[in-house]
């Protein structure tokens, strides 16, 4: 049987550290919902804030979702750490 080896307070550590960048993706989104800039004419200046609308939209998500992977990953080092404790007692 193979055996995983872990280091819970890495994987908290590499959890915070990837929420974080996730949080540096949400100012990004605000920078794109920004980025239209085109005066005319109408319908290119329309166009480019749709999708400057819908840049904004994904860039939201992907943030939201890079922040999941990185509360999720300090939950599975917290998890790993119980386990540890339980099996081997106080660490």
């Amino acid at each position: 049987m193979s055996r995983v080896v872990v280091t819970p307070a890495e994987l908290h550590g590499v959890g915070g550290d990837v929420a974080a960048v996730g949080m540096g993706l949400r100012s990004t989104e605000g920078e794109l919902a920004d980025a239209n800039g085109v005066a005319g004419p109408s319908a290119t200046a329309a166009a480019l804030e749709m999708l400057a609308a819908e840049w904004s939209a994904g860039a939201e998500r992907l943030a939201d979702d890079v922040i999941a992977f990185g509360a999720l990953t300090q939950a599975v080092g917290a998890l790993f750490q119980r386990v540890d404790h339980g099996r081997d007692g106080p660490p």
